[in-house]
């Protein structure tokens, strides 16, 4: 049995709708859970309380309350006005503990962290620390959350109590500038992540829509509550042959498919597939009619290469379509380890491992390298890759701000010595910038951690001949690992991590995702090696997409777009509200520009946008068309920001915008 403790900053702030929720999102992943309620006051013997709520919102009768007294006060307090006492803190830990046969058990406390439950003077931080349980913290939002939050989250690390997360427990549907100030800045002062935001009335939901809600909303801190599982099995219980009349297959439906995908359309975060019907290359086929593609990752144009295109033909003639098992089974030959030492001379390091893809690369080698009592700190707008190997890593991760030196030595300072892991991607997907490597890795080397640096969008793009910005910087000997891909400037598929030997000897035995999966197919492997060809041998290539890009921000930046003069090829145009972006995205594509509206959770809520890319194989007269396109159909031919583009504009046409910004302090990509 393991327990998670849900405190709050004070009393009101919502730890019981945050209680249920955790007990119906883990109900539902087949876990027996018990909900706790140690002390219940302000309640009359026979009043509804907290627990009939759970009930309620839940539908869960594993309920157990052990003390209860009318008067509002603390517990003890209370016990003593009413001439009795309580237990003390050890011997509700004992009662609690008692519940053996239930996976896990949601310890609902009273009122604060530092509220006196016994006798003995024990509060509900003392109860947590008895448990050994990781603690949720509930606060309320506005004015005083920050102090609050930071004391609580504080009280609890100084009793050696992890902090999952915290949770604003009555999120308003107009948030005030205090609250959205106050949600940026939490994980910064707390050190805490922000994991889930409950909107002002859930409590009053009915229960099937209380469900929907959660599971929306408390996904991340689910995951980390089932990661503090001792056993991963317990996920999957036995299965049991049925005894009744056999259900209907949708009479209990894991996920409310219909109402979920009416969700994401009113919210305008709806996807579909488009399908493109010629090769890839600067111009495409998109429903029968040639546009200009402004959102490939194929920064060199590589993909669309005779030499790149003429290897992958080879390779499947003479080696065939797939390797046909793992690379640890039958699934490894010759192609592969050629394409390691190729792409380890490339970037300067002694091995290189090649894997699936790059989400595999990631998801798998974070873990590797960092396990349960480690530490990891990542960028905020680390790509979801990153995030889900710290996720699977269960080290305790650390989110810093984006790019922010300061807030990563707080991190360290946080760790307290323990071994730690420093992952950042060097050119961020979304926004086009680069991590401060030189900065990073300089802290890393002074408290002693390790530097996984994913170059997915430097390699080919940034850098002495495209060999990316670990290279440019000459931190080849600083950065411990370094990711990279080869579906994006390489036009191929696949990833490959750069180590050192002992490393990706490690990587080769103990990473899952590389371990568990086939191999890298002949001809992806011959077509990013022909690639890296291309790239060595036409370094011009580099040069031109680094001219294009600096042509169409350029341009944009004429047309009034803030746009920043760089070279770098991602260019975003920040819209806001997701309806804003898809709507201009499908304007622009009736007008002959792909241009892919990019919406949460790929970026922060409130950051909507169309992420411009240039390649190296556009022409200049085409990004300088595009730029006054999107110009003209935003009405920004002077100085106007993309921003003020969406609030002009009925909710008819492109929505509101610029209302409603709330910037996402969660670890999401």
């Amino acid at each position: 049995m393991r327990a998670v403790v849900v405190t709050g900053t004070d009393t009101g702030v919502g730890k019981t709708v945050v209680t249920a929720g955790l007990a119906v999102s883990l109900r539902r992943r087949g876990l027996r859970v018990a909900v706790v309620k140690p002390a219940q006051t302000g309640l009359a013997p026979g009043e509804a309380g907290d627990l009939d709520e759970v009930r309620r919102l839940a539908g869960i009768e594993d309920l157990h309350e052990f003390i209860r007294f009318p008067d509002p006060l603390a517990p003890a307090t209370a016990a003593r006005r009413a001439g009795t006492s309580t237990p003390t803190v050890g011997e509700l830990a004992d009662r609690i503990s008692r519940l053996r046969d239930r996976d896990l058990v949601l310890v609902e406390g009273a009122g604060g962290l530092l509220v006196e439950l016994g006798r003995d003077g024990g509060t509900v931080a003392d109860l947590a620390a008895l448990l050994n349980a990781p603690s949720v913290v509930v606060a309320r939002p506005g004015l005083g959350t920050l102090n609050a939050s930071a004391l609580t989250c504080e009280a609890l690390r100084s009793r050696g109590i992890r902090c999952l997360g915290i949770v604003i427990g009555a999120w308003p549907v107009r948030p005030d500038l205090a609250a959205v100030c106050n949600l940026e800045d939490l994980p910064r002062y707390t050190g805490a992540l922000v994991a889930a935001r409950l909107p002002e009335g859930a409590a009053h939901l009915d229960a099937r829509r209380f469900e929907a809600l959660a599971r929306s909303e408390l996904t991340d801190l689910v995951d980390a509550i089932a990661a503090e599982l001792p056993e991963p099995g317990m996920l999957n219980p036995p299965l049991q042959m049925p005894t009744g009349p056999r259900q209907p297959r949708d009479a209990r439906p894991l996920v409310d498919v219909r109402g979920t995908l009416d969700d994401l359309r009113a919210a305008g975060l709806f996807r579909e597939m488009r399908v493109i019907d010629t090769p890839p290359g600067p111009r495409v086929g998109l429903g029968g009619r040639e546009v200009l593609l402004l959102c490939s990752n194929d920064y060199l144009g590589l993909a669309e290469h005779p030499a790149v295109r003429a290897s992958a033909a080879r390779a499947a003639d003479r080696w065939g379509a797939g390797v046909g098992a793992s690379r640890l089974v039958s699934g490894n030959n010759a192609l592969h380890r050629r394409l390691e030492q190729e792409l380890a001379e490339f970037k300067g390091y002694e091995a290189c491992v090649v894997f699936g893809s790059g989400f595999l690369a990631n998801a798998g080698v974070i873990p590797t390298l960092a396990g349960r009592g480690d530490v990891i700190l990542s960028d905020a707008l680390n790509h979801a890759s990153i995030v889900d190997g710290c996720r699977q890593s269960r080290a305790e991760t650390i989110v810093y701000e984006h790019c922010d030196l300061d807030a990563l030595a707080a991190g360290f300072r946080r760790a307290r010595g323990r071994p730690a892991l420093v992952v950042t991607d060097a050119v961020f997907s979304m926004d086009g910038d680069l991590a401060p490597l030189e900065g990073i890795v300089d802290l890393a080397r002074r408290y002693g951690a390790r530097v996984v640096v994913d170059e997915a969008h430097a390699t080919g793009v940034v850098g002495p001949g495209g060999r990316g910005l670990v290279s440019a910087l000459s931190l080849e000997r600083e950065v411990d690992v370094l990711v990279g891909t080869l579906s994006k400037a390489l036009g191929s598929y696949g990833a490959f991590v750069c180590c050192t030997r002992d490393i990706a000897e490690l990587i080769v035995n103990r990473t899952r995702t590389l371990i568990f999966s086939t191999g890298l197919p002949p001809p992806s492997v011959e077509a990013a090696s022909a690639a890296l060809h291309v790239l060595r041998t036409e370094p011009e290539l580099v040069e031109r997409l680094r001219r294009n890009a600096g042509a169409l921000r350029d341009e944009l930046s004429l047309c009034g777009f803030p746009v920043a003069l760089s070279e770098m090829p991602i260019v975003p145009l920040v819209l806001g509200d997701p309806h804003a972006a898809m709507a201009m995205s499908e304007a622009a594509l009736s007008e002959g520009v792909y241009a892919q509206a990019i919406r949460p959770p790929t970026v922060p809520e409130g950051t909507s946008r169309l992420r411009l890319v240039a390649m190296a194989t556009h022409t200049e007269d085409d990004l300088r068309r595009s730029a006054r396109l999107l110009a003209a159909l935003a009405g920004t031919q002077s100085k106007a920001s993309v921003g003020r583009f969406a609030a002009r504009h009925d909710a008819g046409a492109f929505g509101e915008a610029a209302a409603g910004h709330r910037p996402r302090a969660d670890h999401s990509s």
